[in-house]
Order: C-alpha cells, then structure tokens, then sequence
C-alpha cells in the first residue's frame, strides 16, 4: 500500500527508559501515561512497541497488546498506519502522531484523509485542510473532503468548483461517491442560505449555532456565551463543559423548542421519550407544552417527537442507528443535551444545548466525573479547544474511504453520580 521506506529507528529514548522504571515498581497506569508520550516524541520506535505489547499484556489488555507485538514485525510505515488507524479508531490522541509521521514518509492520499480527519476531531480544521493539500495526487474522493474542510473554514470556493471538475472524474468513481458528494451539496447550500446578506450575522461573527447548521442542517436552541460571564464564548466556542440546569433553564429550553416547532411548521401529532427517567419528564412536559399526546411503548415511525434527555440514548441497537438515521417526515429527534467530544452515529434534528456532561434538577445526585477505559488503561487525552463544530454528519457520520481496521474499541467518559 505504501512504498516509501521508514527511517531505522531511533535509539531508546530517556521517556522510554523513565516509563520501565515506572513498570518495575508497578506502577502501570503512569508508566502508560510516560509511554504515551513517548510514543508521541518517537512514534517510530520499535522499542517502544515492544515495551507496550508487554505492558498491554500485563494490564489484561489483549487485543491492544498483539496489535503492538505485530507492529514490531511489519514493515515500518504499515505498522504507523495500523497504530493510527487504531487509535484513531479508539478516538485516542495517540492516532494523530502515528497518522502525522505515516504521511510525511508516504504522502499517501489515504494517510493524508486519516490524519485530516484526527485533526478535525481535534477542532484543528486548518491544520486538517493543509493535510489535504499536501497529498499528491489527491483523487476525487479526497478533493471532495478537502472541499467539506475547507467550507468548515469559511472558504466555500472549491465546494462550488467541485461539481465542474467532477465531469472529469470516472463515472464509476462518481457514483460510488455520490453519497459524500450530495452531502458536500447540502451543506454548501446551507452555507449560503447561512450567509446571504440581511438574513444572518456576518460570518465572523458566527456561533456554534449557525456553524452546526451548516454542517448538520440541525438547530441548536442555547449555547454558553457572555450571558454566562465575560469571556464564556472563548471557553469552547459556545459548547458547555458541565452545566447543572435548574428549573427555569430547562422550562426556557423546551419553550424555546416549542416555539422552534411552531415557526417551522413542525408541531408533531404525538410525542415519544425513550424509556428513560429523564426522558420520560422531558417528553411528558414537552407533551403538555405542545398540546399532544404522549404516547409509549415502540418508537413511532411517522409523525412524532422523538425526545431523549441525552443523545446517547438514542442509540441502543443497530436498529436505532438504522431508524434515526433516516430522516421521515414529520418526526423530528430532539435531544435536551448533546456530548460534544463524544463520536456519535446520529445527529438529533434539534439540540437543546452541547455539553459533556449535564445534571438536570430533578437528579438529586452528586456526580463526579472521570475518563474511563475498560480494565482501568487510561491514554491521556487533549483538553478541548474552541473551534467551529466536530465533524460529524446530519443524521449519520461519514467514514472515510481506506482500510478498516481490526478492532474497534470505544473510550468513554463516564459520569458516576451517587445519591446525596
């Protein structure tokens, strides 16, 4: 797949010998934190890979370990790809430097889409553009989400010389992308819904609001900004980091979502919440707000109002996925909360507010919070930045073209609350 050969590897590095030391007095968890970064200073350091197939292995961690002891036997670039592909698999940040170093030795166009996809999960959407740019050749596949990347940006140019140079491109190839090529349409076409004059604020003075719009042709009704404190917008670019709602928020919520349905033309017949305590009050307010039913038992297919408390349980079965995932007429998904650093399957239609972790006033919990991995591993993660929306897609979320890897294995954060 690759043909440019990696360089030797480097000598063992001082992080390295600092992460065995930490392993010998049986500290695993910090040994795996210093190998990290060790991995991130030298990602090519088959040293390295051996030591963490060992520590994997002692940490019960199987799977991960065997992947580390094939890296020491491939050839060098295709074991970075692999680790990349991985974690990047895993949403671990150790996939951006085993992906940055697989492109700098190869150049390969599906090396560039995998780094450039990290890097916009990052919130690092010019960095990702560059990526693309960089990749020689670029085929259509790869222009088409240089084309996406770029629109994130505010640059809308390419998005509408696409469709141009399309007629160029192999119809067989076309086709099999068409998929990604009417989304890039639609979210142009929103763009410039987005920004015709008189009808919305200048674009550099967009929210999350209007950027989650463009890419999801999804609302959001509330976002954290100066009306919470002086600076808050810089926070996260309006995403909430924890929020503990009281009783005026969430009634201000869902009579702003109420008022959303009525201007545009989507009042639903009946509402349905998930089987779920807070769902369940939100969908029989939101039922007595609207004036509808709410109905129970299995989720409506037509008309309705399908309310979640968080957009994680949407989600609960492939059957969801498949469901959700189709936009029917007249149902509109609402979620009161939507993880923002959590990858997702299905973007709900409206969203109350984004935030990592929220408590609702009903809870009578107190909840400490903490990144999680199955067997307790912890890869230490980045800190979130302001930037314009994750990428993701309205109701599905693309997967870039490229190899599959073996495994799939999801962190996750966690909220473990007790009763007070």
């Amino acid at each position: 797949m690759f043909w440019r050969k990696a360089n030797a590897a480097p000598r063992e590095s001082e992080t390295l010998r600092r992460a065995r030391e930490q392993f010998g007095t049986g500290d695993a968890q910090s040994a795996l934190g210093t190998l990290q970064q060790a991995l991130t200073e030298q990602p090519e350091d088959r040293a390295a890979y051996a030591f963490a197939a060992e520590l994997l292995a002692a940490m019960g961690a199987e799977e991960e370990a065997a992947l580390f002891q094939a890296a020491t036997q491939s050839e060098p670039l295709q074991a970075l790809f692999d680790l990349g592909m991985h974690f990047a698999e895993a949403d671990q940040p150790l996939a951006e430097p085993f992906l940055q170093r697989a492109f700098e030795l190869s150049g390969h166009p599906i090396a560039a889409l995998a780094l450039a996809e990290t890097k916009r999960g990052n919130f690092q959407i010019e960095a990702a553009a560059e990526v693309l740019r960089r990749a020689d050749p670029l085929p259509y596949w790869g222009q088409v989400e240089l084309a996406r990347t770029e629109l994130m940006l505010g640059q809308p140019d390419r998005a509408r010389q696409l469709p141009r140079e399309a007629a160029q491109v192999p119809v067989a190839e076309r086709e099999h992308y068409a998929t990604s090529t009417q989304r890039l349409s639609d979210m142009l076409a929103r763009f410039e819904a987005a920004t015709r004059p008189g009808l919305a604020r200048p674009l550099a003075e967009w929210t999350i609001r209007e950027w989650h719009f463009v890419q999801y042709g999804a609302a959001i009704l509330d976002y954290m900004d100066e009306r919470v404190g002086a600076g808050a917008l810089e926070v996260a670019g309006g995403r909430y980091v924890y929020q503990s709602g009281g009783t005026d928020e969430v009634a201000l919520i869902l009579h702003k979502l109420r008022q959303f349905l009525q201007d545009v033309g989507q009042v639903p017949p009946v509402v349905w919440a998930v089987p779920e305590r807070d769902s369940e009050v939100l969908g029989r307010a939101l039922a007595s707000l609207l004036g509808v039913p709410l109905v129970t038992g299995e989720r409506p297919q037509g008309a309705a109002l399908i309310v979640a408390a968080d957009s994680k349980f949407l989600l609960q079965s492939e059957r969801d996925v498949e469901e959700l995932g189709t936009v029917r007429p007249g149902q509109v998904v609402f979620a009161y909360t939507v993880n923002w650093v959590d990858a997702g399957n299905v973007t709900p239609d409206v969203a109350g507010l984004l935030s990592q972790m929220y408590v609702f006033p009903w809870a009578g919990a107190r909840c400490a919070s903490t990144w999680t991995t199955p067997k307790n591993r912890r890869w230490n993660r980045p800190n979130p930045t302001s930037a314009p929306p994750r990428p993701s897609r309205r109701r599905y979320l693309p997967r870039p073209p490229g190899p599959t890897p073996a495994s799939r294995r999801r962190w996750r954060f966690t909220a473990h609350c007790a009763a007070n």
